[in-house]
């Protein structure tokens, strides 16, 4: 269910480094943790945080939807938004998807081969379940090089994820 919707709405919308920051998510009672590196500068976002690798070339955020019925289309539409406002095109409406394990909870990784105006890159959303109907959206832009080169960044964001319960 979750692959059909999320790729709809997409469609319709066109081992972590030493210094870094522990982020819980929502405020006040939080559902899930992840860990984004301090010199990546981490910024609050409407739903989350977000913060982008020193070079510009790996962006990454972390968004929390506390009923993933009523509130993933929405979150979904605003990531449809900002590939549009970041000039990101998939290369065709096809995804690479997968249904997995991160960290004991269920997830779903939503993956567009696309470009920028910088040439490859890719996309990857990462629809995490949480408890009590909640869901974290984890989304990794990478340029097809820069994901290569961070590759142990990247993966130590994904390793980092925790819920809360």
């Amino acid at each position: 269910m979750w692959k059909l919707l999320c790729a709809a709405l997409l469609a319709a919308s066109v081992a972590a480094p030493a210094a870094a920051m522990n982020i819980s998510l929502p405020d006040g009672k939080p559902a899930m943790s992840v860990v984004l590196p301090d010199s990546w500068k981490p910024t609050e976002t409407e739903r989350g945080m977000e913060a982008t690798s020193p070079s510009g070339d790996v962006y990454a955020s972390v968004e929390y939807a506390k009923d993933y019925k009523a509130d993933l289309k929405a979150l979904m539409e605003a990531n449809g938004k900002w590939m549009k406002d970041n000039e990101i095109v998939p290369n065709s409406a096809e995804s690479h998807d997968r249904d997995y394990d991160l960290n004991g909870m269920p997830a779903h990784e939503i993956a567009y081969d696309a470009h920028d105006k910088d040439g490859p890159t890719t996309v990857m959303f990462t629809l995490i379940e949480l408890p009590k109907d909640a869901i974290g959206v984890l989304t990794i832009w990478a340029s097809d090089k820069q994901r290569a080169t961070q590759t142990k960044t990247i993966n130590g964001i994904l390793n980092s994820v925790k819920a809360i319960r």
